[in-house]
């Protein structure tokens, strides 16, 4: 009878936690052990485990803010910060195709051919360290991506400036130099749109230590670059800096395809809807609401024509071909179907016969991604919030992405962030 009643009471502790306390003990237990079986000592394995369990007791035992923040920021610092650091101070050590994602060695070198006055999109990249880093695909001899850029010119223009400058100073440079204080700023902003203290520190966790994310922030992948642009932008919008709102979304839609699922949503809440007005007057109101969005849309248009329209009319087979035909694998060099969704499971049940077959990848994505969009912007017409809008964005670009050619773990990392963002903010 005592064994039940301590039972019922460690119960009721545990479920009175609060989300970050929770989070904070998932994460911190997860990543412990992770390291700890990564360790092949066993000194350091338990250092490790004793450094997590002290961690989480002092986080659940002391409740004041102030030592519960600085545990979060001691716990994003040694997980997420000081291993990108490392990454960047051993490729500079080492060659620049070491400690780096292929992907981030190509916007560099990108940036580095748009200052030698080159089109990125028409150049191949054989000739730079791109053509060192170690690629494993089945059935693809070489890395597809040294005859083609598929990220769109935000990036590459915000780069360029950067490499230019640091460059020639200090001889080196590395794109997680922009990331890393990106990665810093994001969460700094994305906590200010929580409502509670609890909240912020659940979404420092949820996006400081996500552990889709993480890893690929070390190695450099690009994902932290978008949120940061998309989380301003609503940050901007929440304001009631609605012209700036604008600017950010666009470049973030300047810099990949998968920031354009969020402009139904946000479009919906940068209008308004009326669901209290008399159905005689909602059309009315709606009319006028678009046309005074009028000229904050022309905004958007203006940025993403001047970003995408130079690079376009420079060259504009090479700039489809590089952007849309590339990750689809419609065209020469096409990148091999990979996916932790759809795709993977079709390759594997035999559906598909090789990871370089073409697949009408984007009948899929119609076929369930409409019908997705339809019901979550039916949902944000009732409630128009800007949690709303990270809701709808996060779960049709989940079953848009399910259903793509290319599905990583890091765009997973991604959509669980905006999850993050709509169900705490």
């Amino acid at each position: 009878m005592q064994m039940v009643t301590s039972l019922v009471v460690g119960v009721r502790r545990w479920s009175s936690l609060s989300i970050d306390a929770w989070l904070f003990t998932l994460l911190i237990g997860g990543y412990g052990i992770a390291l700890a079986l990564s360790f092949r000592g066993v000194y350091a394995s338990l250092l490790v485990m004793v450094l997590a369990l002290v961690s989480i007791g002092l986080y659940l035992g002391v409740e004041r803010p102030t030592v519960r923040l600085t545990l979060v920021c001691a716990a994003i610092g040694a997980i997420a910060i000081a291993p990108t650091l490392l990454g960047i101070y051993l490729r500079h050590l080492t060659d620049p195709s070491q400690y780096a994602h292929d992907g981030l060695i190509q916007v560099e070198e990108a940036a580095k051919l748009l200052l030698a006055g080159k089109n990125p999109y028409a150049e191949n990249y054989l000739n730079t360290p791109m053509a060192r880093w170690h690629f494993a695909e089945p059935n693809v001899a070489v890395n597809p991506a040294l005859y083609h850029l598929a990220y769109l010119p935000f990036l590459v223009d915000f780069s360029a400036p950067f490499v230019g400058i640091i460059q020639p100073v200090i001889g080196w440079f590395d794109e997680r130099m922009i990331f890393l204080p990106l990665f810093v700023a994001t969460l700094i902003l994305a906590t200010r749109l929580a409502t509670s203290r609890e909240n912020e520190l659940a979404l420092a966790l949820a996006i400081g230590l996500n552990p889709l994310l993480v890893p690929f922030l070390a190695e450099g992948r690009n994902d932290i670059f978008i949120l940061f642009w998309v989380v301003v932008s609503v940050f901007l919008l929440r304001s009631g800096h609605r012209v700036w709102s604008v600017v950010m979304i666009a470049f973030a839609c300047a810099t990949k395809e998968t920031a354009w699922l969020i402009l139904p949503f946000y479009a919906l809440y940068f209008v308004g809807t009326n669901p209290d007005v008399a159905d005689k007057r909602r059309r009315q109101k709606l009319v006028e609401q678009v046309h005074d969005a009028l000229p904050a849309f022309a905004v958007f248009a203006a940025v993403m024509s001047a970003i995408i329209l130079p690079f376009l009319l420079w060259n504009p087979r090479a700039f489809v071909d590089d952007v849309l035909l590339y990750p689809a694998g419609l065209t020469e060099h096409g990148y091999p179907i990979k996916s932790i969704g759809f795709g993977g499971l079709a390759l594997a049940l035999g559906w598909i016969h090789s990871n370089t077959a073409q697949f009408p990848f984007g009948v899929f994505q119609v076929l369930f991604g409409l019908p997705v969009l339809g019901a979550m912007a039916s949902v944000q017409q009732k409630r128009n919030t800007i949690a709303q809008v990270w809701l709808g964005y996060a779960v049709l670009l989940f079953v848009v992405g399910l259903f793509s050619h290319v599905f990583n773990d890091n765009h997973l990392g991604y959509i669980i962030c905006l999850l993050a963002i709509g169900l705490l903010a």
